[in-house]
């Protein structure tokens, strides 16, 4: 089942085409990541989806529904958006962050204890503040918060790119189980090749606006555009160099 259409979509900033004629496909249950240069159209392309950016050309669907028909509120509140300033009210315990999204939907559903135990969070942080956890405690709650209106996408923006490399590596691995365990389809935006391999089904390389791979990891390693390449052997040269110590 498809989850999530994208046809020739467009988008100038100025003068210079951040998104030019991008088309994806993406089914129910994968978990896709994108990656490329700085500038090369990803967040662009991420918030095209939840219409933070109105493109100027081309159509998205999700679930076949063109998301230009949906009202803005109903769509958004069917995803789930995660970022990497986390953006956790300061003055809200870590409870009234999770709580918010039901209020806002309606839903009236009563989910911290469950969602916190979800991404692994003691039941005594629902009375904690933001500025008492540490930046992967609120990557955690942020994490739970997107999860909180049962959406069925999630589209996740650089998520764990301001934490320590141990951490990162901890909540990559643990949010990867969080998505199969849920059957979650995830869009996610990260400049880490390495994270990119190692997380993902498939992955997408933006380069200038356009799409210049659409592969799963072992294709993308074997790529032979140059562009393409350049990127991959970063983390193949780290790896080699780690060997060699």
């Amino acid at each position: 089942m498809t989850a999530l259409r994208i046809e020739k979509l467009r988008k100038r900033h100025g003068g210079r085409p951040a998104l030019d004629g991008v088309g994806l496909t993406v089914e129910a249950g994968a978990f896709v990541a994108l990656v490329g240069p700085s500038g090369s159209g990803k967040t662009t392309l991420l918030k095209s989806i939840n219409r933070l950016v109105e493109p100027d050309t081309g159509a998205i669907s999700i679930d076949g529904r063109d998301v230009r028909e949906m009202p803005v509120a109903a769509l958004r509140h069917g995803i789930g958006y995660v970022i990497q300033s986390i953006g956790l009210f300061p003055h809200m315990t870590v409870a009234e962050n999770i709580a918010v999204v039901p209020r806002l939907t309606g839903s009236g559903e009563d989910r911290v204890a469950e969602l916190l135990e979800l991404v692994a969070l003691p039941a005594d942080f629902a009375g904690r503040y933001p500025r008492e956890l540490s930046g992967g405690q609120q990557q955690r709650v942020g994490v739970a918060r997107a999860l909180a209106a049962r959406p069925r996408l999630m589209l996740m923006d650089e998520p764990f790119g301001a934490l320590d490399p141990v951490t990162r590596d901890s909540l990559g691995r643990a949010y990867r189980a969080l998505h199969d365990r849920l059957g979650l389809t995830t869009l996610m935006v990260t400049h880490d090749i390495a994270e990119a391999l190692l997380l993902a089904d498939r992955i997408v390389v933006l380069i200038e606006g356009r799409i210049r791979a659409d592969c799963a990891p072992a294709g993308l390693l074997a790529s032979t555009d140059p562009d393409v390449r350049a990127m991959v052997d970063v983390p193949r040269r780290q790896a080699e160099r780690l060997a060699a110590l």
